[in-house]
């Protein structure tokens, strides 16, 4: 059922949040700036190791650690049953509720959320339209995951950027094969393993398409007819380091593969940072029940392959100029832009 809300909705709405609430003190980095920013967290982990003994371990101390609302992992050949199992298993959701699977190649989507539905982008993202409570949030939320090809297969990956920024065009589009209300927001994120020239993610970002005789002309993303913001998230919210792959035994160096791509006409990132568990502090790990090596496959040889990339998200409210926009509510912010929306 679609909920239609007007634009005077949402100027009473902002006018509840007239007393705005301020964020919380963090105890950590890990900890949300307010209790209702949307986590959404990408996690490529490497070949199923979730589902073996100390591994496992270690990612339910992540996946606690985090608390994530939307969870995108990569590299799972298990069946979305059996990832929901170990979720519900592992890390428990309060009272009688379940965490909700989809999984389309090897990519899955774990979401708090039930899907309005689900579906695929491309030739192996995993796609769905998540049903984030209405009274918290002004729309649905519609998530890519997606797991590019790796190494020296640049063409592979310049058609997977070409093919989707054609396929998020038809998106937006009245009447095509995919269904979404106007200006719901959306995610493009996983492990897009940008090595070699970059030219892919300038794809995905910009709408810059190369192959135009095969996907169509350029179609910058986001519903405003402008590029997707890049969350680049630093390690453990301050940084320096920015990657999202290591392995120290390798001839290659640490890089940034894993990405959170979003609208930024209708959302903000209130939080973001790539997981180190090994750099934190013993009173951050002692807060945050995690260990030295928890996002490692072998810390001992220093083989972390991927690591979590977090980013908490705000709701943009678009409304027409002549609105007066007071500020926070919930997680909600506003912006005096003439557009409509409607939740699902």
């Amino acid at each position: 059922m679609i909920r239609q809300q007007s634009a005077y909705y949402f100027a009473a709405f902002a006018m509840l949040a007239f007393a705005c609430p301020a964020d919380a003190q963090a105890a950590t980095f890990i900890d949300k700036h307010h209790p209702n920013d949307l986590r959404v967290v990408s996690y490529n982990i490497y070949f199923d190791s979730i589902f073996r003994d100390v591994l496992r371990q270690r990612f339910v101390r992540v996946v606690n650690a985090l608390n994530p609302d939307i969870l995108n992992l990569q590299e799972i050949s298990s069946s979305a049953a059996e990832v929901a199992s170990l979720m519900n298993t592992f890390a428990p959701l309060p009272g009688s509720a379940t965490w909700y699977t989809h999984k389309f190649s090897d990519n899955v989507i774990v979401s708090k959320h039930p899907f309005i539905n689900t579906g695929r982008l491309s030739r192996g993202a995993a796609t769905a339209l998540v049903d984030v409570p209405g009274d918290v949030y002004p729309n649905d939320l519609f998530v890519v995951n997606d797991h590019w090809p790796c190494c020296t297969n640049e063409s592979g990956r310049q058609s997977e950027a070409d093919r989707m920024v054609a396929e998020l065009q038809d998106l937006r589009t009245p009447g095509g094969r995919f269904e979404v209300s106007e200006n719901t927001p959306f995610l493009v994120l996983g492990d897009l393993n940008i090595v070699g020239s970059g030219r892919p993610l300038e794809t995905i970002l910009h709408g810059d398409i190369l192959d135009e005789e095969r996907f169509g002309p350029d179609s910058p993303p986001d519903w405003d007819g402008t590029s997707l913001a890049d969350a680049r998230p630093l390690h453990n919210a301050v940084g320096p380091d920015d990657y999202t792959w290591r392995e120290d035994l390798s001839p290659f160096d640490p890089g940034i593969l894993d990405f959170i791509l979003y609208t930024d006409s209708l959302l903000e990132t209130a939080n973001e940072f790539v997981l180190n568990p090994s750099i934190m502090s013993p009173a951050e790990l002692t807060a945050t029940g995690l260990e030295p090596g928890d996002v490692a496959i072998n810390p001992d040889t220093g083989f972390f392959d991927h690591l979590p990339v977090v980013a908490d998200f705000r709701f943009v409210v678009p409304e027409p100029s002549s609105i007066i926009l007071l500020g926070l509510a919930g997680s909600v912010l506003t912006r005096p832009i003439a557009v409509s929306n409607s939740k699902r």
